[in-house]
């Protein structure tokens, strides 16, 4: 099976995004992993998935980027989805994680 080398996607350099971006990240109690950066930390062979929680936004509250990568046989992104998400909503903010059509 051929490649085209132009449409190859490599999968995401966590220690790069760590040293652009870090300062924009920040770890909190409430959520899973109280001692890393990382809300939600999970790479094998096949996946990545990352939860990276930003610095309290004023009026949204704590949010994050949420990654999630699937890996091909030779490690190349077959699939990806990069999210931003209201993980701890500030009060008085409803945050809805999903709508009816219809509605």
């Amino acid at each position: 099976m051929s490649t085209n080398r132009s449409k190859i996607l490599l999968p995401a350099d966590v220690d790069a995004i760590l040293d652009d971006y870090g300062h924009l990240l920040k770890a909190y109690s409430q959520l899973r992993d109280k001692e890393s950066i990382f809300a939600n930390y999970k790479r094998t062979v096949k996946r990545m998935e990352v939860l990276f929680p930003l610095v309290e936004h004023p009026v949204h509250g704590v949010t994050g980027l949420h990654a999630l990568e699937n890996y091909d046989e030779a490690g190349y992104v077959r699939r990806y989805q990069y999210h931003w998400k209201i993980i701890l909503p500030k009060t008085g903010v409803k945050a809805k994680s999903h709508f009816r059509v219809g509605e």
